[in-house]
């Protein structure tokens, strides 16, 4: 009976044991049979569609081909989400994180950091984007110069997502008179209250409004009458759209700048931190393979999605120059912004 209890006891600790190094050294990348990626937004948002066509490519890019899920945690513009990625997911390769850019400049900008965005591992990003903002259907203001005349209604998210941010940062630059009314669920809302002549028109990315609503864009509903970034679009430069650096004094080109760095970033892949190094690689070619996938490109183009990259030493550099901004320059980006 004693050899019996001691062969029990061994099994027990063994058991044990492995429970032990299964939670420190998990199963290896090409071993893993499903890849969770988390938005940060609710369904049909921008980061939500482009994880969902992502998705059935980046998996054939990836060792042993593994099932990808792609799961909605929206809430207060992707801080939830990007929350659960920096202290609860998996630390093993099998969880990404995509969000709004707002994740990236709230992690300087919030008074009280939720997370530390420079800690998380960038796999890619699959868009560069530009900011605009516009009108819809029937509204009369159609014109920037309209819009520093005449009031508008522009819905937005929560307050610390891109379409509040923005629309705040043009009123302080500019001399617009938008009312902002926030508390949309998600830009899809924001979109459907357009439509219902609840609000004039929101401010947001290009890229998501193609996708989103390309019929708007063919049709002549969409009346883009700003963009904002670092980066002019073409299309947007093609439609004549000005840029909002030509209309603001120099006082606010840093703040205005250290703003739209963000851009850069457009639709963003992280790892939660401290995934080993070997899996962050392996995720980084897979998805530049990916991106440069001539399947997913004329899939992107059906749905009429941009898919625009920058190499990660820029993202790097633009992470770094962001976090070191002077506290003059980051207090001004704040009240732009707020």
């Amino acid at each position: 009976m004693l050899d019996e209890g001691c062969a029990t006891m061994r099994v027990v600790v063994w058991l044990r044991w492995l429970l032990f190094l299964s939670t420190f050294c998990p199963l290896p990348l090409h071993a893993q049979s499903t890849l969770t990626i988390v938005v940060g937004t609710a369904p049909a948002a921008g980061p939500d569609i482009y994880s969902r066509l992502i998705a059935p490519y980046l998996t054939k890019h990836l060792p042993s081909h593994p099932t990808i899920i792609v799961q909605n945690m929206p809430g207060v513009s992707g801080l939830k989400a990007a929350e659960y990625l920096y202290k609860i997911a998996r630390q093993d390769g099998s969880v990404l994180g995509s969000f709004t850019t707002s994740v990236y400049s709230d992690a300087v900008m919030r008074e009280t950091n939720l997370y530390d965005y420079s800690q998380f591992g960038i796999v890619g990003t699959a868009s560069i984007t530009t900011f605009f903002c516009a009108t819809y259907g029937v509204s009369a203001i159609r014109t920037f110069q309209q819009a520093r005349q005449e009031p508008l209604i522009m819905g937005a998210t929560s307050a610390e997502g891109p379409p509040y941010m923005y629309a705040h940062m043009v009123n302080r630059t500019a001399k617009t008179k938008f009312t902002i009314v926030p508390g949309y669920r998600g830009t899809p809302d924001v979109l459907l209250a357009m439509q219902r002549h609840e609000v004039d028109g929101m401010c947001w990315d290009w890229a998501s409004a193609k996708s989103q609503k390309p019929d708007w864009i063919a049709e002549g509903k969409l009346h883009a009458f700003v963009q904002i970034g670092p980066i002019p679009n073409a299309q947007l430069d093609a439609m004549g759209v000005p840029n909002l650096a030509q209309f603001i004094s120099a006082d606010y080109k840093d703040a205005v700048d250290l703003i739209t760095s963000q851009q850069y970033f457009g639709k963003p892949f992280l790892l939660p931190p401290n995934v080993p190094r070997s899996r962050l690689d392996i995720l980084r070619k897979a998805f530049a393979e990916t991106i440069t996938d001539p399947e997913l490109l004329r899939a992107a183009e059906s749905a009429h999605v941009d898919i625009s990259t920058v190499p990660i030493s820029v993202l790097h550099d633009v992470t770094q120059r962001f976090f070191a901004v002077p506290t003059s320059t980051l207090q001004k980006a704040k009240d732009l912004t707020k």
